[in-house]
């Protein structure tokens, strides 16, 4: 038996809205880094969909929002004078986490969408959105800008040979069925979860772990298995 979790990593925003020339725009990740100690910020502004939903990665990044969402209210709570405003295309905290959506809406996180075809922009401490639903051009001046960014696929390929496994069109690892088979490929014995095959939360990849840990002890907890094997005979 083999099980086929070898995870993903943060997609690196290089050359979107000037990652990596402002030591004032980074991601969701280092953010979360920098609240573990303490920031001083008056006003943050979050984008998502950074990298996501277009024609390079077509895919949601599933966690984004949700991740957004969670560091605003924590900075909330630390200090309530600080202004936090998340722009977004769609926010899909779905499930039981539009709880967190409703208490960042309480503690006065300010939400702005924009249109994927006018993308905000961000130039020496400032970020000009257009709010698509007063329609209209609204700056923010920003002590800093956080990117959100989607979960991408790592160097899946020689694993992929390995085990004669398939990868769709984004590198993530493609199961046997999305609904009848969840954590099978069609190679017998070689199982799949977390985040080798989309995005997902922690809770999820841990759900998926149990499931492809109980199809793997099917095999595991027998004598010995039956195959069927293909036997060459002669004909003369």
């Amino acid at each position: 038996v083999a099980v086929v979790a070898t995870g993903a990593r943060n997609f690196e925003p290089e050359g979107l809205f000037n990652y990596g020339k402002d030591a004032g725009v980074i991601t969701q990740a280092q953010l979360e880094k920098m609240l573990g100690e303490g920031i001083n910020a008056d006003t943050i502004t979050m984008i998502q969909c950074v990298g996501a939903r277009s024609n390079e990665r077509e895919y949601c990044g599933r966690t984004c929002c949700i991740d957004a969402v969670k560091n605003a209210i924590r900075i909330k709570k630390t200090n309530i004078s600080t202004s936090v405003y998340v722009l977004y295309r769609d926010m899909r905290t779905y499930g039981v986490m539009e709880k967190l959506y409703e208490t960042a809406r309480e503690l006065g996180v300010i939400f702005i969408k924009y249109d994927a075809q006018n993308q905000p922009v961000v130039k020496e401490g400032s970020v000009t959105v257009h709010d698509s639903m007063l329609n209209e051009d609204i700056d923010i001046a920003s002590d800093l800008v956080v990117l959100s960014t989607p979960l991408v696929a790592g160097e899946n390929e020689e694993i992929n040979q390995l085990f004669k496994i398939p990868l769709d069109k984004n590198g993530f690892f493609l199961e046997a069925h999305p609904k009848l088979r969840p954590v099978d490929f069609a190679t017998d014995g070689v199982f799949l979860c977390g985040s080798a095959q989309a995005p997902k939360l922690i809770s999820e990849a841990l759900s998926q772990a149990s499931a492809a840990a109980s199809r793997a002890c099917t095999i595991l907890s027998r004598r010995y298995i039956e195959t069927e094997a293909a036997v060459s005979v002669v004909d003369e």
